[in-house]
């Protein structure tokens, strides 16, 4: 006799299910076991929750905009996605919610509180706003340039009367011309504190400061360069009108010093002559005291000397001399450093005049003297 087949054991489903969910909790709840979740009727009575849901519940009540945003979707009649913030004591919620009506009116409502990623774009948004602003205050122009070597982002004001629009994807050579040190826009390496010099929008010359690092790319290769540049043509600026001015009073104090090491009065006009012209790159110099009995001069006077800077010596008041600068026909006219040089010396000049003056009256009315005796 053939042996029955055994008759195969069927567990019912529902019972594994309800062996892997809490007792007394629905299947369909289950799957929201660890989440944040809600189910509520169709006039907005909460049927379940999770524990993980307390933040969107006052009491036993879902929030208001919780409600509001349920019935949208009842209304609507389809599934919804909507994101919330919700005011703590201790700073904003963000949830992101996906809201299931059903037939029978009810609506599932899952949530993924994205706080943190919320905080973490605040702050670097935040972080980018500082650099910028530190930017803004702390350097004239701060820069990007890209793989191709133009500007792929430059800060809001530009630079040197270029607006930021006219920057952007343009090669730094092709505004500035291709001059010394304006590689370092696109350099490979890390620039700092390198002094250039380039042309302005409207021509004109300006020094710039530049501080640069690359940025490398997958292959070890610069992708971009990345730097801050600071105008100092006005601290150049005056840094040379003080050191011309000190150049004039160190020569002024040299010529005036020679000049009381000097007793005779006609070599002591010599000497004079002969230091400014070597202070002024004269080519000849020229000195007579306004009676005529004292003169002076150093290096050629010449027709050929068309180019000259006159000054009056003053004593008491009056004219008692001219000093006289002369360069040849070709060379640069003097400027305001030999002007303000010379007025620098006339006053010695004119006590020297006067003085040398006195003297040579004396000495020749000593000799007058001698010979009528």
């Amino acid at each position: 006799m053939a042996r029955m087949a055994a008759k195969p054991v069927v567990r019912d489903l529902s019972e594994s299910l309800a062996d892997a969910r809490p007792a007394g909790m629905p299947v369909a709840q289950s799957a929201f076991a660890g989440l944040p979740a809600l189910v509520l009727s169709h006039d907005g009575t909460l049927k379940f929750s999770t524990p993980q849901s307390a933040a969107l519940l006052d009491g036993t009540m879902p929030k208001a905009i919780i409600l509001e945003h349920a019935a949208a979707a009842v209304a609507e009649g389809r599934a919804q996605l909507a994101r919330i913030v919700l005011a703590e004591d201790g700073g904003n919620r963000r949830f992101d919610l996906t809201l299931m009506p059903s037939v029978d009116g009810d609506v599932v409502i899952l949530a993924n509180e994205t706080s943190f990623e919320a905080n973490l774009i605040t702050a670097l948004t935040n972080s980018r706003e500082l650099f910028r602003d530190l930017a803004a205050c702390n350097v004239d122009f701060a820069f990007e340039t890209d793989d191709s070597g133009a500007f792929s982002w430059v800060s809001p004001q530009g630079a040197l009367g270029y607006g930021a629009n006219e920057l952007h994807g343009v090669k730094p050579e092709v505004l500035f011309g291709d001059v010394a040190g304006v590689e370092s826009f696109t350099a490979a390496h890390r620039v700092e504190d390198l002094e250039i010099w380039l042309h302005a929008k409207d021509g004109k010359t300006h020094s710039l400061v530049v501080n640069a690092v690359a940025v490398p790319g997958t292959q070890g290769a610069r992708r971009a360069t990345r730097g801050v540049a600071r105008d100092v043509t006005a601290l150049r600026t005056h840094e040379r009108q003080a050191w011309r001015i000190k150049r004039r009073d160190d020569l002024a104090a040299t010529i005036i010093e020679a000049m009381r090491a000097e007793v005779d009065p006609r070599r002591m006009l010599g000497v004079t002559a002969t230091a400014l012209k070597s202070a002024t790159k004269a080519d000849a110099v020229s000195i007579t005291s306004q009676s005529g009995k004292l003169s002076a001069a150093a290096g050629v006077l010449g027709d050929h000397m068309t180019l000259k800077l006159q000054a009056n010596a003053i004593y008491h008041g009056g004219y008692n001399g001219t000093i006289t600068l002369l360069r040849a026909e070709g060379r640069d006219a003097f400027g305001d450093d030999e002007r303000q040089l010379l007025a620098a010396v006339m006053p010695q000049l004119g006590v020297a005049i006067a003085l040398g003056e006195i003297l040579v009256e004396r000495a020749v009315h000593n000799s007058t003297e001698v010979a009528s005796c």
